[in-house]
């Protein structure tokens, strides 16, 4: 059985961009369109799908090193238009939630669901970091990442940041020194040997990935292990939340 987890967030800005001056019951066609269409690429039998908590995150008790996604400019008309429409469509269809506690889609994502055949679905490139095979409903492309790729993919955000998190990563490095530092790398256990060495020599012990808990400051939320409150959470998300798919022509869908 084929299993689909898709990242909702992604497809509120995708469907709300398309129909900026649209009216709902288009908006809601579109909701439709774009799901019957990762359906059918999928091939999914079952799918869940979720929305981040529209709070604060959980990230930003701990990550005191610079705002959490501080830079980002304000959502636009369009996205705060249709959003509340959008998340209340998919809800209502089943196999969509929207997360509580500080929670974020990403989060969820992470979670293996190991005795599943999982296809993570998101445009977000953050999914890169995750081992497994990825659909992008955005390019409508398929990607398989392996666990090296993975954890590579990690320690470059780890070494140069994200910009687009307000993520801060060791002055001096950017993409083209941490690809000649990672390039040296032979196995996991490498790559993470010299994200720690990276630090610790920029920051000492104190900002370096071994963080001391009475510190609650970190160069980069990546280090940062999930609070006790968090796991519990990610626990309680299981196989019984996916919904199966349904068993019609993409065509009914859309008369629904």
């Amino acid at each position: 059985m084929k299993s689909i987890l898709i990242d909702a967030d992604s497809l509120i800005y995708i469907i709300a961009y398309h129909h900026k001056d649209s009216e709902e019951f288009y908006v809601h066609q579109a909701c439709d369109s774009l799901l019957t269409d990762i359906f059918n690429q999928t091939e999914a039998d079952q799918y869940l799908g979720v929305f981040s908590d529209p709070g604060p995150s959980w990230r930003e008790e701990i990550y005191k090193f610079a705002p959490y996604k501080g830079t980002r400019p304000d959502k636009p008309e369009w996205v705060t238009k249709w959003s509340a429409t959008i998340k209340e469509y998919f809800i209502s269809l089943g196999g969509f939630y929207e997360l509580s506690h500080g929670l974020e889609a990403d989060d969820v994502l992470g979670i293996p669901f190991e005795d599943l055949d999982l296809i993570r679905c998101s445009p977000d490139k953050d999914i890169k970091q995750i081992q497994g095979v990825h659909y992008d409903y955005k390019k409508r492309e398929f990607t398989k990442v392996s666990e090296y790729e993975a954890a590579y993919n990690k320690c470059m955000l780890l070494l140069c940041g994200d910009v687009s998190d307000n993520i801060k990563g060791i002055p001096g490095i950017g993409e083209a020194k941490a690809v000649k530092l990672l390039s040296e790398c032979t196995d996991i256990i490498d790559l993470y040997s010299k994200v720690d060495y990276q630090y610790s020599k920029a920051f000492g012990d104190f900002y370096g990935p071994l963080i001391k808990a009475e510190t609650e400051i970190t160069v980069n939320i990546e280090f940062a292990e999930q609070p006790e409150r968090i796991k519990t959470l990610l626990r309680a998300i299981d196989n019984t939340l996916f919904k199966p798919t349904p068993k019609i022509h993409p065509e009914e869908l859309l008369r629904m």
